[in-house]
């Protein structure tokens, strides 16, 4: 069937007690005036607020709130001299603050203007210009996917008969193959909304333009404002995925938003009833990405990492715990129901052994044919192929090494998946489909060739400035643990391309921070 779709900055509080006041604004002040360099580090302005007095009138002191705020990020800011942020606690302003126009300095110091905001909308329509005339076609996972949805929906469980392209697995039945966030979120989305493709791909275009928020955000506080933008503007014409009926829409998102999140964490270090109750959100946060794809996992390595060097004793146990409970439930919780419906303890999926024989020149189809002959299972058939993955490596342990490096650079190979070429032929070919739009899919591609080029050169100068923080450790950390349970393509990169366009904004502008290179999560004020 052919489906067609329509389109941190916090107040500080000082003593009440006039004394004690003065004492405190003095001591602000002195350190205005004795550490400079405190500007790189707090990036704040202070003033005082009170009452209509007048300005030197001791009432006015007695009333007034020394109120610290982070200003607002710029492409440039000339700073003022120590003297002049001194006497900004000497000589008051009488005026209000301005009320910020819309999408300003947030709470989490976020600048939205007019030049955000317009790339926002081009992107929006873009993406409803393009899912308007894209015809899904059932196969490979996008068909797995729907099928298992369907089947959760109308209460056949989370099961699969097997109708696909690989012969040896026809009519078998799975129910373990792959992870079940991605058919879980459609068989809700189905069941609210009507059992139509078009709202998953609306889905998609809600999920990206999300990630470029989170692009903004993380733009914005690692880097620059322009630096953000450029990203936002490189994602923002990213639609390969968005009329992909898979998951890489959703997990691009919830990869990112786990960079945020571990971003998060070093603004709350200091404020422990704060910092549990982020963790715990990471840790819920990290279970969804490991259920809708288990690669998902590595992005609990830098917050592990911060979370050992920035703090210390108990509380070190206890962020620990929340970071990595709620994964250990969710996964408990699967892996009981597969000892249930399947009789083996399976932690995450019984893919493995199929998606990595061909890497080591295997040819699964005598083996599967054979096991199932003699009436093995789909956990069974899946430990077969890993024994014999196991048996090529300790044959040739050195070309096993070359298998796992030319993996590890597959993932950033430019050469379009299989998947990919045959969606750009078949998505806009059908009777709702317009070659004008499927010309524009197809140039849109040739982005790849500039982001990746900008990507290494930025990430190649963070690296040797040894800055390379949350962003450049988390894709290293993604490409070394998926070599070893994938093989790599441009599909697989999906989720590390926000972090390549921010990577490739700072190889244009040259915008590098200085960062504590003890720490993988660095939180700070944007560059100015």
């Amino acid at each position: 069937m052919k489906y067609r779709v329509w389109g941190l900055g916090a107040d500080t509080e000082p003593p009440h007690h006039s004394t004690c006041r003065n004492l405190y604004c003095g001591i602000v002040a002195a350190l205005e005036l004795s550490l400079g360099p405190i500007h790189e580090r707090i990036e704040s302005s202070v003033r005082l607020e009170g009452c209509a007095a007048a300005p030197n009138s001791p009432d006015r002191v007695r009333n007034a709130q020394v109120v610290i705020k982070p200003p607002e990020p710029k492409f440039h800011e000339h700073r003022s001299s120590n003297t002049l942020a001194a006497c900004s606690l000497l000589e008051p302003s009488l005026s209000e603050p301005k009320t910020p126009k819309l999408g300003g300095m947030l709470r989490l110091g976020m600048k939205f203007d007019k030049p955000e905001l317009l790339i926002l909308g081009l992107s929006l329509a873009l993406r409803l210009v393009i899912v308007q005339y894209a015809t899904w076609v059932p196969f490979s996972d996008t068909r797995d996917y729907h099928v298992l949805a369907h089947n959760l929906a109308h209460g056949q469980g989370y099961l699969q008969v097997y109708e696909g392209e690989a012969a040896e697995y026809q009519g078998m039945p799975l129910r373990a193959f792959r992870m079940p966030g991605y058919p879980v979120f459609l068989a809700t989305l189905y069941t609210v909304l009507g059992w139509e493709p078009m709202w998953a791909y609306l889905a998609n275009v809600v999920f990206e333009l999300a990630t470029l928020l989170l692009i903004v955000w993380l733009g914005q506080h690692l880097f620059s404002r322009r630096v953000a933008l450029m990203a936002q503007a490189l994602f923002g014409f990213h639609v390969l995925w968005t009329p992909n009926l898979m998951t890489e829409s959703l997990f691009t998102l919830l990869f990112t938003a786990l960079m945020a999140a571990g971003l998060l964490m070093d603004h709350t270090n200091r404020r422990p009833a704060a910092s549990v109750g982020l963790a715990v959100s990471f840790g819920v946060l990290l279970a969804a990405s490991v259920f809708v794809r288990p690669i998902a996992i590595v992005a609990l390595v830098p917050a592990l990492y911060h979370t050992a060097t920035s703090t210390s004793g108990r509380r070190r146990l206890v962020l620990a715990v929340a970071l990595i409970l709620p994964l250990l439930a969710g996964l408990s919780l699967w892996s009981a129901r597969n000892a249930q419906v399947l009789g083996d303890r399976v932690l995450l999926s019984t893919n493995f052994g199929s998606h990595n024989t061909a890497s080591f020149g295997i040819d699964r189809q005598p083996l599967v044919t054979q096991a199932r002959s003699q009436g093995l299972g789909e956990v069974a058939v899946d430990r077969l192929l890993r024994v014999e993955i196991r048996q090529e490596i300790r044959s040739d342990p050195i070309a096993a090494v070359g298998i796992y490096l030319r993996r590890a650079l597959g993932l950033f190979s430019l050469e379009p998946a299989w998947e990919v070429g045959l969606l750009r032929q078949v998505t806009f070919s059908g009777p709702e489909g317009s070659p004008l739009i499927s010309k524009v899919y197809r140039v849109l591609y040739a982005q790849y060739y500039v982001v990746y080029p900008l990507a290494l050169f930025g990430f190649l100068g963070l690296l040797i400035r040894r800055k390379l923080g949350l962003l450049g450790w988390s894709l290293v950390a993604f490409a070394i643990v998926h070599a070893v349970v994938s093989d790599g393509n441009i599909r697989f990169a999906a989720p590390l391309y926000p972090i390549l366009c921010l990577l490739a904004s700072t190889g244009t502008f040259r915008s590098f921070r200085r960062a504590n290179p003890r720490s993988l999560i660095r939180a700070r004020q944007p560059v100015r």
